[in-house]
């Protein structure tokens, strides 16, 4: 197993305020995913199957950082979630013992239009979503005496991919501070070799609480998948995990 990649990124976007004030909103939401990898990976020709859990990921983790960015005035608006990671470690692979570096981007944006909207003690709301995903990790390995003559051997690729996005979140108020919200998405669909996955898909799950209405914090799920490959590179992994969050509105 070599732990190649990893992400502790999120789209809290679930709990952005479904608001009939006029005007435009701005919120930021810094946050934690506390995730997990599972699937395949493929590196110049090398498989790698990838079983790493929160802890492995963490202390691979030199460097990140992860937020999302909404702006929105009365039923539509845009969101940006950029997230990077430097991971590096030991680990282990079908050759032998292996190093590994790898520069991690995830960037998602686009645009929503709320299309139902219901008022009262426990408001609800469903917006739908379109925009794109980019991926870009930046991977190498130094493999312990598996090159010739008993050298190390040293690989690398670059998975680069920006994935069209359609999909729609929820959010219903248990109380008038409680809310529970969700979110799903597709994407990639093979539009271009190479260039897109095959299929990508993410859904999250959150509990929302208010303090005021500018400050919120939330705690959920999000489970993100990806199945895509181009020339000597392929990755077929599913990230998932706890996610917690501050969100705060101007």
């Amino acid at each position: 197993m070599l732990g190649v990649v990893t992400t502790f990124l999120a789209t809290p976007s679930a709990i952005t305020a479904a608001d009939e004030a006029d005007g435009w909103q701005f919120i930021a939401t810094p946050y934690l995913w506390g995730t997990g990898i599972k699937g395949d990976l493929t590196l110049r020709g090398i498989d790698v199957d990838v079983d790493l859990g929160f802890e492995d990921l963490f202390d691979a983790t030199e460097f990140g950082f992860q937020t999302y960015l909404e702006l929105r005035r009365e039923k539509f608006g845009f969101y940006a979630a950029p997230s990077y990671l430097k991971l590096s470690g030991d680990s282990d692979s079908m050759l032998g013992d292996a190093d590994f570096e790898q520069h991690f981007w995830l960037v998602e944006g686009g645009g929503f239009y709320n299309v139902f909207y219901r008022n009262g003690e426990k408001p609800f709301s469903i917006d739908l979503l379109a925009g794109a995903r980019y991926w870009n990790i930046d991977t190498s390995v130094d493999i312990e005496g598996a090159g010739p003559l008993g050298a190390d051997l040293a690989i690398g690729g670059i998975i680069d991919i920006i994935d069209p996005v359609v999909g729609l979140r929820a959010r219903h108020y248990l109380t008038p501070k409680l809310s529970l919200g969700f979110r799903g998405d597709v994407g990639g669909f093979g539009i271009s070799n190479g260039d897109t996955s095959d299929f990508s898909w993410q859904a999250i799950v959150l509990l929302g609480y208010e303090f005021t209405d500018r400050y919120a914090v939330f705690a959920g799920y999000r489970a993100l998948g990806i199945d895509a490959e181009g020339g000597n590179e392929e990755l077929d992994l599913t990230f998932q995990g706890v996610l917690l969050g501050l969100q705060i509105t101007w």
